[in-house]
């Protein structure tokens, strides 16, 4: 397998071309009819994109090359990559040419504004272990989670082709990326180039080992964090038994951050089937000296699990039965019931810290960002407001875009709310159950009345004759609620920043 490696020169005639093309992640992505940015066509698939791509120009030829895979006239590839010569294009590991046609050895992939280079899509029952994958729907979660703001000092450990890294070097003075695997530091020195983003420092060596005994304002990870029997892949398969991976590289991060400092890791972790998914999460986190948010996006059972990530192999069936066969056996022996996948984040501060833990149901599929922070934000206030009368001197107010989805049902001739929920529209998809007394009292929160008036408002539309004391308890306690999932921000909470 071919690892780019370029001068200065070849890069930036390279980064030229792609940038006349138009080869971005919103002209390809309209150009391939496709939805998200992982741009990676199904082979089945190719020759139907073929038909919708314009028969000519440089876009087209580049999307042929780099991310269909398919062979491309030697003419046009020289067209579409000019200022770079294509002798040059093959000197440096981009391509071949023979036969009068030019092939890609490396794939090229737009994500966000960046281009990010890797190797070709892989069959993963012929690529060899240190194989570097591209930007994955794992990379797109950790992308939408990581708090954004400037900071001195940032690493992302396990690397990859490095789209944290890169991402990070946007707000971050210095960035260091860590990788056991040497291939992937090069793909992500070239990316890094190619991209034009300041100076990474690439560290080679087993997770956070490069980088012990450092601190930094900002971590994130995503480890090879699969729960396998296998040492195959390094993206993949870790070599700690069970999820020990994901248990040593959050306790790493704890230790690696400055006070004040974000640490963003994806993880998989083993829990028993129908018990609390976080218990193991919050055995991780206890004693860091952190505050942590624990994010369940969803859970597997073993034969789930092993059927998934086996399904490359399903084109050679006796390959494919014999790996879910050994994988389903390691799980049986660890007693391994149910496998969680998420991620943990983690912010360094002094004195008591809290953790809490949400079940998202699926991985964040848009940015998050800055939800992340106020959620913090709104963590501490919470923790700050003590005595039995909290909250109900503050003022609240929506503080989201939301909808709120009621279920009727038909009882006795007549429609009658069964359920209803509140959703978030913006961020993480969180929502709150509510019933007729929480949705009249949240539309009194307007940001001019205080709690107490809303419970007064509410009590007398609602529930006149209900105790007031026992009302003021549950109101509390569903406000609470309310401003942990970010639904509604009180007006003395500090600002955003």
């Amino acid at each position: 397998m071919s690892t780019p490696a370029a001068a200065p020169e070849d890069v930036q005639r390279l980064r030229e071309a792609l940038w006349a093309a138009g080869f971005n992640a919103e002209r390809v992505a309209e150009a391939m009819r496709a939805e998200g940015a992982g741009f990676t066509p199904n082979p089945a698939h190719v020759p139907a994109l073929l038909r919708l791509l314009p028969p000519t120009g440089a876009l087209s030829t580049l999307i042929q090359l780099f991310l269909a895979n398919v062979a491309v006239p030697v003419d046009a590839a020289a067209s579409a990559l000019a200022p770079l010569p294509l002798a040059r294009a093959e000197a440096i590991g981009l391509l071949t040419v023979a036969g009068g046609e030019a092939t890609a050895k490396v794939r090229l992939a737009p994500a966000e504004d960046l281009v990010l280079a890797c190797d070709l899509t892989p069959d993963i029952a012929r690529v060899a272990p240190d194989v570097v994958v591209g930007v994955s729907a794992s990379s797109w979660s950790l992308v939408h989670l990581t708090v954004r703001r400037p900071v001195a000092t940032a690493v992302d450990i396990g690397a990859g082709s490095g789209i944290q890294a890169l991402l990070a070097a946007r707000h971050a003075t210095r960035v260091t990326a860590t990788d056991i695997n040497p291939r992937a530091l090069a793909f992500a020195r070239f990316s890094a180039a190619l991209n034009n983003v300041a100076p990474i420092e690439f560290l080679e060596g087993d997770l956070t080992a490069p980088v012990a005994g450092r601190h930094f304002d900002l971590v994130v990870s995503n480890p090879p964090f699969v729960v396998s029997p296998d040492h195959d892949y390094l993206y993949r398969d870790s070599g700690h038994a069970a999820d020990g991976v994901s248990r040593q590289v959050v306790q790493d991060a704890g230790a690696l951050l400055s006070e004040g400092g974000y640490a963003h890791v994806l993880v998989s972790w083993v829990h028993g089937a129908g018990a609390d998914w976080s218990q193991p999460l919050r055995d991780w986190v206890g004693g860091l000296g952190c505050d942590a948010w624990l994010l369940h996006f969803g859970s597997q059972d073993a034969l789930d699990y092993a059927t998934a990530w086996n399904q490359p192999l399903q084109g050679d069936p006796e390959r494919h039965a014999a790996a879910v066969g050994r994988w389903i056996d390691y799980f049986a022996r660890e007693n391994i019931e149910a496998i969680g996948y998420g991620a943990v984040i983690l912010r360094r501060r002094s004195g008591v810290t809290w953790t809490r833990a949400q079940s998202l149901g699926r991985p964040p599929d848009r940015a998050a960002n800055d939800q992340v922070r106020d959620l913090f934000a709104a963590m501490d206030y919470l923790a700050s407001q003590t005595g039995p009368d909290r909250l109900l001197d503050e003022r609240f107010a929506f503080d989201q875009p939301h909808r709120l989805h009621q279920v009727l049902r038909l009882r006795e001739g007549a429609f009658h709310v069964d359920e209803a929920m509140l959703h978030l529209e913006s961020g993480l998809a969180l929502r709150a159950a509510v019933d007729a007394y929480s949705a009249h009292l949240l539309t009194c929160m307007d940001g001019r009345k205080t709690l107490e008036e809303a419970v007064a408002d509410s009590a007398r539309v609602l529930a006149p004759d209900a105790d007031r004391a026992e009302l003021r308890r549950r109101t509390v306690d569903l406000v609470e609620r309310m401003v942990e999932l970010g639904i509604l921000r009180p007006s003395t909470m500090p600002g955003r920043g």
